[in-house]
């Protein structure tokens, strides 16, 4: 069996990391996306208590105009 080559490997799929791993996708490399749980999303999840589901999100600032993050949201 071939060895996989890749491009990039991104190490963690939160918010961060996948936006990273599509980007470099799009921009036409081979990309590997890893992470130690068996899902994506990172700190970001969904809790279910007394029939209610609650989603929770890590909140540092909120992004604002013309910023890095508003690019990458734009190209994404």
């Amino acid at each position: 069996m071939a060895t996989p080559k890749y491009d990039a490997i991104v190490v963690g799929a939160g918010p961060g990391g996948c936006a990273c791993a599509a980007l470099l996708q799009k921009w036409g490399m081979k990309t590997l996306l890893l992470d130690k749980n068996d899902r994506v999303g990172g700190k970001s999840l969904n809790m279910n208590k007394d029939g209610h589901t609650y989603e929770l999100w890590p909140v540092l600032a909120t992004p604002m105009l013309n910023t890095k993050f508003e690019e990458v949201a734009t190209e994404l």
